[in-house]
């Protein structure tokens, strides 16, 4: 993505991967994303792997709640024990 001549990065979530811990919107200095309670259609979804992870840390997902302030710090994916964020 870039707008004129400036690259902007956004973060992109696996929902399969992320267990809802918070670390990376704790971590992110512009407040980017935020936690939130997965619908039955977001469940409905998720891979055996991601269903089976929602059994057991529950339901909440790491969620972009700002993406246009995202300065492409990769504080984010660097706080991301399970790896389930990159910036694309």
């Amino acid at each position: 993505h870039t707008a004129e001549g400036v690259v902007i990065m956004k973060p992109v979530i696996n929902w399969n991967k992320c267990d809802g811990c918070g670390r990376c919107v704790e971590n992110c200095p512009v407040h980017v994303l935020g936690l939130r309670e997965l619908s039955q259609n977001d469940y409905n979804e998720l891979s055996w792997f991601g269903k089976l992870k929602s059994k057991r840390k529950g339901l909440k997902r790491a969620d972009i709640v700002n993406d246009g302030e995202c300065i492409g710090c990769r504080t984010c994916q660097e706080n991301c024990h399970e790896r389930a964020l990159k910036l694309a």
